[in-house]
């Protein structure tokens, strides 16, 4: 068995993977948890769409940006 279990995932798998264990974390009460989860993706989540369009290659921004909106909804939601 490896020890990295997220060896084969690209940057946009392990970002949304760690949005769903936030949501996770959220329901079973631990907003703690769920905010730092979430703590790797609050800077690119701090940016404007435009922003990401203007920061990030095409293909780059199409993929961040729904996982961007994704950590936006769910930090509003670890904070209660």
């Amino acid at each position: 068995m490896r020890g990295d279990l997220h060896a084969g995932l690209d940057w946009s798998e392990k970002d949304r993977i760690r949005n769903d264990l936030a949501l996770a974390q959220l329901r079973a009460g631990d907003h703690a948890g769920c905010l730092k989860t979430l703590e790797p993706l609050r800077e690119a989540a701090g940016q404007s769409d435009n922003d990401i369009r203007s920061n990030y290659l095409p293909e780059e921004a199409r993929l961040l940006l729904p996982i961007v909106r994704a950590t936006r909804t769910n930090l509003k939601l670890c904070q209660g």
